[in-house]
């Protein structure tokens, strides 16, 4: 096991499949299922998971269901801002609903901003825009993962 190789914490990616993030509600059952399992194993120390509604924002029932079942272990939210119809909006979805972690490509982030209208926001805005004014750090994923 990854635990007893490693002294670091480990977060499991909890995702029923590839591909957008709008979930069944079977799928978010196995989602709650894994979940359950591994923290009954003792082999995570966090999850990693999010999830989107049909009009591409940040599901916040969904989210709040999955994180009752994290609790009390840390989550961090994956990608699902990157995709997301309104970022900053689900950014303030995501800290009401208690997380302070967005696993995320900056690149494909920075590209959707540098689109909208009036000005382009550079990657410095965009972490300190989470880090420093909403308390919300981007953790940079790695591409073809």
């Amino acid at each position: 096991m990854v635990s007893a190789a490693v002294n670091v914490p480990i977060f499991c990616l909890i995702r029923p499949r590839r591909g957008h993030f709008v979930y069944s509600r079977k799928e978010i059952q196995a989602m709650k299922t894994d979940i359950l399992l591994l923290r009954a194993i003792g082999r995570a120390d966090g999850f990693v998971l999010g999830a989107l509604n049909e009009r591409g924002e940040l599901d916040a029932e969904v989210c709040r269901e999955l994180l009752e079942v994290v609790s009390p272990l840390p989550a961090t939210l994956h990608r699902a801002i990157d995709v997301c119809a309104k970022p900053l909006e689900a950014v303030d979805i995501a800290i009401q609903l208690g997380w302070y972690r967005d696993l995320n490509f900056v690149d494909f982030f920075l590209k959707k901003f540098n689109n909208c209208p009036p000005k382009a926001i550079s990657e410095k805005e965009i972490h300190n825009f989470f880090m420093f004014n909403r308390r919300f750090i981007l953790l940079q994923g790695l591409k073809g993962f």
